[in-house]
């Protein structure tokens, strides 16, 4: 009993660090950033966020293009997780990675921003 404690607790702690960059990101997507597509909801990208939520504050990117392993779309757009999702596919732990080509994106971009 005391093992499983010590696992539950442990888990418990590894997450906290975590926590609040990605609650913060469900309040303030909706209140601050850039809306780089055509969405019909608030939902924004924070560049501020990007590094500390592994990219998850690319969040109007990510409901654009929810089965893209990228949400950090262009190249100055920080997405750890897609970095990780890449080295797995190149140590072939990971495969039928989905990404988004240019052509898609672009049907989708919205105007002000381009």
């Amino acid at each position: 009993m005391t093992g499983d404690l010590t696992v539950a607790v442990g888990r418990r702690r590894a997450e906290l660090p975590d926590a609040p960059p990605t609650f913060s990101i469900n309040s303030l997507r909706h209140l601050f950033g850039q809306q780089d597509y055509d969405r019909a909801d608030e939902l924004r990208n924070l560049a501020w966020l990007a590094i500390a939520t592994w990219g998850g504050a690319w969040h109007n990117t990510y409901h654009a293009f929810p089965t893209s392993s990228q949400h950090g779309a262009d190249g100055h757009q920080i997405d750890l997780s897609a970095q990780f999702i890449e080295l797995m596919e190149k140590l072939g732990i990971a495969y039928d990675v989905v990404r988004v080509g240019p052509a898609r994106r672009a049907r989708k971009i919205l105007k002000a921003v381009s």
